[in-house]
């Protein structure tokens, strides 16, 4: 009996001696935690914290002095004092008004649609939202940036062939056409997922950092002054609208282009036809994606073409073939496809003079586009009356009427 209560006890502990050793404890704890906070200090305990948190704050504060640095450099070497996209996307975010109809698409849409003109044909406030050479994946990301912003009730994807056609998105080796949208978006999950998407995983460093290949960088130390000179102006700073050259930004993303078609396009013979097996997976899947999500929020989807020179069609040879697929793919969307190329020539007549080269409408043929894009989307002109039903039919006719 003696044996085993004082096993029991060896083993627990009493009451009285569970409590000395806890208030013990609790002492030494006290006692230790205190030692941090006492004066003097004790340097040996705070060496081991500063050790152990020094590596963490480090690359806290390796990161910091990176990024402060390359937004530095990035102010200083990157020239985008005559971009359009930069006027384009501070409109965009910015409209006093809400954005009723967007256009996207490539330079085939900024240089062809006048917002000014087709917002009284149409009766709603229109914006082009178009970029150089842009893709399918950046029509999309400006898509769902402008709905984030405005209460979108049509889009308008213009989907000329190059674009279809062009490299998939892994592929890719430059990604300028993506980092000119990329660079004026506000950090988002759309624009984490516009760059993920765009590119490989080589490119992913490129992509995120401030700086890199593909961004507008100046060429050289001796070109810094004129960029600050330009940076440093109220009209950089208030967003005054640019001209390049030839050409000028005129407001709600369209470019009016003052260039005339050249000998060298007049004159050009070798054409290639549209391979339509260069269509990637990348683009089908992302134009489903611009169809849910034009579906979900309540948005019209058109597809259109803008009118290129018939020289270009008539060289690549299969364009109704395009023209085929593209109709299709809208039909599975439930979407619209309407082209402008087998537009009647007593509705859109248009001459080398309205043409800046075999591709592009310069600003008079943008004028005539503009009031016939308008006039039909505005319910003034009926589409049979407009629209050839092939773009065969559209030249054997033309040729007839001569």
């Amino acid at each position: 009996m003696c044996l085993s209560l004082f096993t029991f006890t060896y083993l627990f502990g009493d009451s009285r001696t569970s409590s000395v050793r806890r208030t013990r404890d609790e002492h030494c704890s006290s006692t230790q935690a205190l030692r941090l906070f006492t004066f003097p200090p004790n340097f040996a305990n705070i060496s081991y914290m500063s050790r152990k948190f020094r590596a963490p704050a480090l690359v806290c504060l390796f990161i910091v002095i990176l990024f402060f640095t390359q937004h530095l450099l990035r102010y200083l070497l990157i020239d985008d004092t005559k971009s359009y996209t930069r006027l384009m996307m501070h409109e965009m975010y910015n409209s006093p008004q809400n954005i009723d109809a967007l256009f996207v698409g490539s330079s085939h849409c900024y240089r062809a649609l006048d917002p000014s003109i087709t917002d009284g044909l149409m009766g709603v406030y229109t914006f082009n939202a178009g970029t150089s050479s842009q893709y399918i994946d950046g029509a999309y990301a400006l898509i769902r940036e402008a709905q984030a912003h405005h209460d979108l009730k049509t889009v308008y994807v213009e989907s000329e062939f190059n674009t279809a056609c062009a490299e998939p998105f892994k592929d890719r080796s430059s990604l300028l056409s993506t980092y000119i949208i990329s660079e004026y978006m506000p950090f988002s999950l759309n624009k984490l997922s516009f760059l993920l998407n765009a590119s490989s995983m080589e490119l992913y460093p490129n992509s995120f950092l401030p700086l890199g290949k593909y961004k507008n960088m100046i060429d050289s130390p001796a070109k810094i002054s004129g960029v600050l000179d330009g940076k440093n102006t109220d009209d950089y700073r208030n967003f005054a609208y640019v001209t390049n050259e030839n050409e000028s930004y005129m407001g709600r993303g369209y470019v009016a282009t003052r260039g005339v078609i050249g000998e060298e396009d007049k004159n050009q013979d070798e054409f290639y036809k549209i391979n339509l097996r260069a269509v990637s997976y990348d683009w089908k899947k992302t134009v489903r994606k611009i169809g849910r999500f034009c579906s979900d929020n309540g948005i019209e989807l058109v597809f259109f073409c803008s009118p290129m020179n018939e020289r270009y069609l008539d060289g690549v040879g299969n364009y109704d073939e395009y023209v085929s697929m593209l109709k299709d793919m809208a039909a599975e969307l439930g979407a619209s496809y309407y082209d402008f190329n087998l537009c009647r020539d007593e509705y859109l007549d248009l001459e080398d003079e309205d043409f800046l080269d075999l591709g592009h409408l310069n600003q008079n043929g943008a004028g005539k586009f503009s009031r016939v894009f308008g006039s039909f989307f505005g319910g003034n002109i009926d589409k049979d009356r407009l629209f050839h039903a092939t773009y065969e039919e559209k030249r054997t006719y033309e040729e007839g009427a001569k």
